[in-house]
């Protein structure tokens, strides 16, 4: 087997499962700690009825799923079986074989449950602060990109400092081409996201968000203008946090 840690990208971890679970810190440390090697064609990842203490993905090629004496199966690197651990299970309820060259991740399990519980932990002490109102638009922006490198106690100050306000069906939240600095996360309500090619045509639907789902992130990451048009479509509630509120948290910047 050859190395091949230099093929390995936080992109192709992320489309894994369970990893696409873990923060960008803890997908980080995954990506520092996993193993990637070039295995020839023929050989055995692991066999039968044997334990080890190592999770398995398939990156590029594919492999036999073997029984107790004959191959059962094949995973290909496309297929959605290569996007999980390969036949977990301990002891191994069947043997994997290359059919082809393949480029095969391997993490440790015990490493792996460990930071998966740490996530799960801290999105459960968050979240068990709010009540089940709350909780709904809570769930989907404490996993999103923007406050991924957080540690918990500053995704909580982040939830804390932001305020809500109260938006009637037809209000314009933000202008495309215009500046802003607020950030906003529906918790109650519907929208839609328009574009116009130029300023005096008609505007394109390019999205409709419900609850859970945010907008305006790029007010809090540059000073530039806003792309979009973003309409209320219902009446409903918006929470939002201001640029000035987020710098003043200071390691949301470093994403």
């Amino acid at each position: 087997m050859s190395d091949a840690r230099d093929l390995l990208d936080k992109r192709v971890l992320k489309g894994l499962f369970p990893l696409n679970n873990l923060s960008a810190v803890h997908l980080k440390e995954v990506a520092k700690k996993a193993r990637l090697f070039e295995v020839p064609a023929g050989l055995f990842l692991f066999r039968k009825g044997k334990f080890d203490a190592e999770t398995y993905y398939l990156l590029s090629g594919e492999l036999a799923v073997i029984g107790a004496r004959q191959v059962v199966g094949t995973i290909g690197n496309h297929s959605l079986e290569a996007k999980r651990p390969l036949v977990p299970g301990q002891p191994r309820p069947y043997s994997i074989r290359t059919a082809k060259k393949s480029t095969i991740m391997r993490v440790n399990t015990k490493l792996l449950n460990q930071l998966l519980d740490w996530d799960q932990s801290a999105r459960h002490e968050i979240l068990s602060t709010y009540t089940n109102a709350k909780k709904a638009w809570m769930t989907k922006i404490l996993k999103s990109e923007l406050l991924s490198h957080l540690p918990a106690e500053n995704k909580n100050t982040f939830i804390m400092r932001m305020k809500e306000v109260r938006v009637k069906k037809g209000t314009t939240i933000i202008n495309q081409h215009e500046t802003g600095d607020l950030y906003f996360v529906i918790k109650k309500g519907q929208c839609i996201v328009s574009r116009k090619r130029s300023k005096n045509s008609k505007p394109i639907l390019i999205a409709e968000l419900r609850a859970g789902d945010s907008f305006g992130e790029e007010a809090l990451l540059s000073d530039g203008h806003r792309n979009t048009t973003v309409t209320m479509t219902t009446n409903g509630s918006l929470m939002k946090i201001s640029k000035r509120e987020f710098a003043a948290l200071g390691p949301l910047r470093a994403r």
